[in-house]
């Protein structure tokens, strides 16, 4: 039973690495840059910063660059990126240190991608006066158009045709 939930959890850790990789790629790969891994690529908070200043439009001083930079810079460039997280941004981050990120703790790091992400994308849905999170779900609604008749064609459509696939 144990086995089974830790297997859960990495498969569901899993879809959020590639799903992050992903949204922070789609920003870094205006600059050329890329991450292959989040546990070992944002550990020196360069690419980080990086991300935060295409995001954001800022421009980050004092970022130590370089392919060989010790761990004290490291935690300094983390320290930069964390700073404007939660100063400029407003972002509220829970137990997530610089050494945190710079030590791969990959659980940390998803979180507070996460409430980057909710700030940065979710936060900036407005649909007819809504919350976020009510205007992302009256979005998806009208975006969707599914209604109870069109919900249960699509529904007929499927199982007919995953029966006759079956024959």
């Amino acid at each position: 039973m144990a086995d089974k939930k830790k297997d859960r959890e990495k498969t569901w850790e899993k879809v959020q690495m590639k799903a992050f990789t992903a949204w922070v790629n789609s920003y870094l790969n205006r600059r050329g840059k890329k991450v292959v891994n989040l546990e070992t690529d944002m550990c020196d908070g360069i690419l980080l910063c990086d991300f935060l200043e295409i995001v954001t439009g800022g421009k980050y001083k004092n970022v130590q660059r370089g392919t060989e930079i010790l761990r004290v810079h490291k935690i300094q460039n983390v320290n930069i990126a964390l700073t404007h997280i939660q100063g400029d941004l407003g972002v509220k981050l829970v137990g997530v240190g610089a050494e945190d990120v710079v030590d791969g703790n990959i659980k940390l790091l998803l979180g507070m991608l996460w409430s980057l992400f909710r700030r940065l994308r979710i936060q900036t849905i407005n649909e007819e006066d809504k919350s976020s999170e009510e205007g992302l779900l009256l979005w998806v609604k009208k975006v969707t158009d599914v209604t109870k008749e069109s919900m249960s064609t699509s529904l007929t459509t499927l199982s007919t045709t995953v029966w006759r696939s079956l024959l």
